[in-house]
């Protein structure tokens, strides 16, 4: 299987250097707090799922004070996804 930066080097020869290779496929995260679009972006699901999770619990989350709106952490989402992974996660 041909992976979307040789089929760039083919068609467009020399255009892309080998570090380019490595953003082309992966949109980049920024560090920091991020909205429920960024995310779902980033665990591949619609915002509209993890907004659902969010109201049963299932997800981890930063409330916003004085707020009903919350914020996601990379760190925390990805500890998510481990326990998930590890069959440990206890909601």
């Amino acid at each position: 299987m041909i992976d979307s930066y040789a089929l760039l080097n083919l068609w467009y020869p020399g255009s892309f250097p080998p570090e380019a290779r490595f953003k082309l496929d992966k949109p980049e995260f920024p560090d920091g707090l991020w909205s429920a679009e960024t995310a779902a972006a980033y665990i591949g699901v619609h915002p509209d799922t993890l907004r659902k999770w969010v109201r049963l619990g299932k997800f981890p989350r930063i409330p916003l004070p004085g707020s009903k709106d919350f914020r996601f952490s990379k760190t925390m989402i990805d500890e998510w996804v481990t326990q998930r992974a590890l069959g440990t996660n206890k909601k």
